[in-house]
């Protein structure tokens, strides 16, 4: 007798910001490898978009993601949209969303079984068995696995443990190597079933975003009846891309900082890679403190010599109650809650504003950004006024953090690349850095950084150096003589390199395991671009000159 399948339902959370054919495409080839298997039959999916509280930037309003969902799938007799997830008022746990589905399919299963009974009133034999939820998802999502703190321990082991992963991966990608560094997941292996997609389809929602948003068309990327929506509603453009910027993921925020627990490491490294701007308003002791960065920005409102209470939300979301006085011409804050000796001073010595933090606060997020006190800043003063009566007057003033540097010598021919760029902005790098296999903890730094590229040009002799926080690379090389170049710390591949000029434009090809590799270069007025190209991806960066 042939044994009884095991009834599973695949449930994808996640954005949809909006849903694409590719998010559908998951379902149909997780369907087919798990009746593959000949253990299970897929009887239903469940698409479960995150709630506005998840805080990522651009993220539209749940009520367009979830209809875009439901137009997305009148076609499917078995993929049906779910607004639970959606509707809760801050962001929940992946773990917790899984609980909520699958108590709801076990209650249906009882009142289905319940109703088969035999002529004793016992449940019949012929009752199909317990059915099972797995979670669906993309070969990035076991990369989150890595990322400290990001998951709680136990949550892991019953996400993969007790309900099991349906991973789907493409291109590059290789879930398999994420399996085998995580201890709980190669414990639970045996849950985790790996799906390959052979058909190349690289279709992210981030890329069908940015499309709207310049007006071109994402027909064939996504339903037809979610690009009627779509403008209907005008979502996705210049204005709704900078919804929740500089909020800090609510992941982010709660996961790891639980009760008890400080500023989890995935924030701390992200915090202390980024360069904020103080901006400082004061009026006789009415005091504004503003600190500014493109990770999380805090303000800070308060009068010398009154208590308050201060809220530390997104920093490490505890409570304190604030006093702030004069010492001095220095501004020294005590704040009383649950970790003693908490407090920061403030003080201006010459042109620099120094920030002293409490001996136990240097693991807190919003202080780890700035820690003056052994490093020596330029600072460009909005305004600057220093009475005898109150020499703290001069506390008012914009900081702009920056190591001091020299000036780059002037360009003096179009084609001479010699000086120091800034980077002004930066196009699709995160699928540059997948399609190299860059895992997903060092692709969400490297692109929060500032980088610098500092560039030495002796005729046809270079050297390239590109400065960051995180870490540092340097080239150097001939143009027409052909070099071998180890990608360390990139994607750590041995490549044969070579140069040319076409034009005044430097054209590098890159030969190794990865096709169609390489990078141009080229100067536009004070402008300098770096077009990386690998596969079918093609990331252009845009420097400006440090004068």
């Amino acid at each position: 007798m042939a044994t009884r399948r095991i009834p599973l339902v695949l449930l994808a959370c996640g954005s949809f910001n909006p849903i694409t054919n590719q998010h559908m495409r998951l379902f149909e080839l997780a369907r087919d490898h798990m009746h593959s298997t000949g253990q299970y039959q897929v009887v239903g999916g469940i698409v479960s978009p995150v709630s506005d509280g998840y805080g990522k930037q651009g993220l539209v309003l749940a009520q367009h993601r979830i209809a875009m969902a439901k137009l997305a799938l009148q076609s499917s007799d078995w993929v049906t949209v779910d607004e639970w997830e959606s509707q809760q008022a801050d962001w929940t746990e992946t773990v917790v969303t899984m609980r909520n589905h699958y108590g709801r399919i076990l209650k249906e299963y009882e009142r289905s079984t319940g109703e088969n009974k035999d002529s004793s009133g016992n449940p019949s034999p012929l009752s199909s068995p317990c059915p099972q939820l797995k979670l669906l998802c993309g070969a990035d999502f076991l990369d989150t696995f890595q990322v400290p703190d990001l998951w709680l321990d136990d949550h892991v082991e019953e996400v993969a443990g007790h309900f099991g992963l349906i991973c789907v991966s493409r291109g590059g990608l290789h879930p398999e190597q994420a399996v085998a560094a995580s201890d709980t997941l190669s414990r639970h292996s045996h849950n985790i079933f790996l799906v390959r997609e052979w058909v190349r389809n690289e279709t992210s929602a981030t890329e069908v975003r940015r499309a709207l948003r310049r007006g071109l068309s994402v027909k064939y990327l996504i339903p037809d009846s979610v690009i009627e929506y779509i403008h209907q509603h005008n979502l996705y453009t210049e204005d709704s891309e900078r919804r929740n910027k500089g909020t800090v993921l609510r992941p982010l925020a709660k996961q790891a900082t639980q009760p008890g627990k400080n500023v989890n490491v995935a924030v701390r490294k992200i915090a202390t890679l980024l360069k904020p701007d103080k901006d400082i308003s004061h009026d006789g002791d009415h005091i504004v403190i503003k600190t500014l960065s493109t990770f999380k920005n805090y303000n800070m409102d308060f009068h010398v010599g009154k208590e308050f209470e201060e809220d530390l939300s997104g920093v490490d979301d505890r409570k304190c109650m604030t006093t702030i006085s004069w010492d001095g011409d220095k501004l020294v804050c005590v704040q009383k809650g649950e970790i003693e000796g908490r407090g920061w001073t403030h003080w201006v010595d010459g042109d620099e504003l120094h920030l002293q933090l409490g001996s136990q606060l240097s693991n807190l997020l919003a202080h780890s950004l700035l820690l003056l006190l052994a490093l020596r800043f330029s600072v460009l003063p909005l305004f600057v006024h220093s009475q005898p009566a109150n020499p703290c007057i001069y506390l008012q003033a914009l900081i702009i953090l920056h190591t001091q540097t020299s000036a780059s010598p002037a360009a003096i021919m179009p084609a001479d690349f010699s000086g120091k760029w800034i980077l002004e902005s930066n196009d699709i790098f995160e699928e540059y850095l997948k399609v190299l296999d860059i895992d997903f903890a060092t692709r969400k730094i490297a692109i929060s950084l500032s980088q610098t590229k500092v560039i030495s040009q002796d005729e046809d002799k270079f050297t390239v150096k590109t400065l960051s926080t995180f870490r540092n690379y340097e080239l150097s090389f001939t143009v027409g003589v052909e070099f071998d170049e180890h990608t360390k710390g990139l994607d750590n591949r041995n490549i044969k390199c070579l140069v040319t000029w076409e034009g005044d434009k430097l054209v590098c090809t890159q030969k190794g395991e990865k096709a169609n590799r390489g990078w141009k270069h080229w100067i536009e007025g004070d402008k300098l671009f770096l077009e990386l190209t690998c596969e079918d991806v093609v990331c252009v960066q845009v420097f400006k000159r440090k004068a």
